[in-house]
């Protein structure tokens, strides 16, 4: 398993698409005695890596002053399926709604 597919698969299982603090994910994650180091990948620092997965689109990333945070964009079909119900049935809303006030005019 790759050192991306690792870090996301720990996080999921652990803090799901909560807000965290990318440290406190690694300490987790390198606490696994089978862990891959980091220098063996291309990114040389924390900071790298975790830029990397903002711009992948694969977290949601920001930098405050206690450090570098992410919360983790979960693409699952399953969980694209929930999110589009909502959706579609706020547009069935908007739409009866518009068609209702266009009746009343």
């Amino acid at each position: 398993m790759s050192f991306v597919n690792y870090h996301i698969h720990l996080s999921d299982s652990s803090f799901g698409t909560k807000r965290v603090l990318a440290n406190r994910v690694y300490q987790e994650f390198i606490s696994d005695k089978h862990h891959l180091h980091m220098n063996a990948t291309r990114w040389v620092t924390l900071t790298e890596f975790v830029k990397h997965l903002g711009r992948a689109g694969i977290a949601r990333v920001d930098e405050t002053e206690k450090g570098w945070f992410l919360a983790w964009i979960d693409n699952s079909p399953k969980a694209l399926a929930k999110a589009v119900r909502p959706l579609s049935s706020c547009r069935q809303k908007k739409k009866f709604i518009h068609i209702h006030n266009r009746k009343q005019a």
